[in-house]
């Protein structure tokens, strides 16, 4: 699915988070990583209320579309 999914690039214009959502056979999965030595926002225009994280590099994980420094959350 990383790697044969459908590519859909989210908040193109934000120079701090490469926010993107991989789709394959009904199934999607959304991507948020934080280049930055600060807190950054993403808008992915999507409620992620539901949404299950799978990995992350924080022990806990960001909630919602503020992300710490350099973190990424699958």
């Amino acid at each position: 699915m990383l790697i044969y999914g459908k590519y859909t690039l989210l908040d193109k214009d934000n120079p701090n988070v490469h926010a993107y959502k991989r789709e394959l056979d009904g199934r999607k999965i959304l991507i948020l990583l934080n280049f930055s030595s600060k807190k950054a926002t993403v808008n992915t225009k999507y409620n992620i209320g539901n949404a299950k994280v799978l990995i992350g590099n924080y022990t806990k994980p960001s909630k919602g579309f503020e992300l710490k420094p350099y973190e990424t959350i699958i």
